[in-house]
């Protein structure tokens, strides 16, 4: 199954519906101690990254919240990780039709793209951690 096909079959199904007991998968994660070990070793954001990272989020993306990508910035900035963030402020392009998580993507397509040639031409990326406190 591609990503494609599991985006339009499950995307925004509950996980509390694929469960005999009606439970969500998180809270059988979070009732299993050594299941959650093993998700929280991999969860991203707690490590420092070793090289420049850029993170881009749709303000009304409903795929990948707004609120956790931005996090995931926060925890990397306090980190003291090179963060170049950016809020893709678009209107509200309406919810679960995928619009609010695919037009950011290719309206920032052009600087994702320029943020990534520059490094690998070797510049140095310019953190904006200290902007974190003021954007959204």
């Amino acid at each position: 199954m591609c990503v494609g096909e599991s985006v339009v079959r499950y995307g925004f199904t509950r996980s509390t519906t694929w469960t005999t007991s009606g439970k969500s998968v998180a809270d059988i994660i979070a009732a299993e101690p050594r299941a959650q070990a093993v998700l929280d070793e991999q969860r991203i954001g707690t490590l420092k990254p070793s090289g420049p990272v850029r993170v881009a989020t749709g303000i009304y993306d409903d795929i990948v919240p707004h609120a956790q990508a931005r996090q995931l910035a926060v925890d990397w900035c306090r980190k003291g990780g090179n963060v170049t963030y950016a809020a893709v402020d678009l209107p509200n392009l309406g919810d679960r039709i995928l619009t609010n998580h695919l037009a950011p993507l290719l309206t920032d397509q052009g600087t994702a793209i320029s943020w990534l040639t520059d490094r690998l031409e070797g510049e140095p990326a310019v953190s904006n951690c200290w902007t974190m406190p003021f954007q959204r």
